[in-house]
């Protein structure tokens, strides 16, 4: 998985189990950055969510 770097800021990047755990919290900040969440399987990445 290649991840890209915007404005000097380090992709977020949160494990299932985090974002099973505020789902909510977590979609509002998609909303308000505009920026992709990295989530990670077992310590690998999994998936990549945005906001629509």
């Amino acid at each position: 998985m290649r991840l890209v770097w915007k404005k000097n800021r380090m992709p977020a990047v949160k494990s299932i189990s985090e974002f099973t755990r505020n789902q909510s919290a977590l979609i509002r900040e998609l909303k308000n950055t505009q920026e992709p969440l990295y989530v990670t399987r077992n310590g690998s990445s999994s998936i990549v969510v945005m906001d629509a």
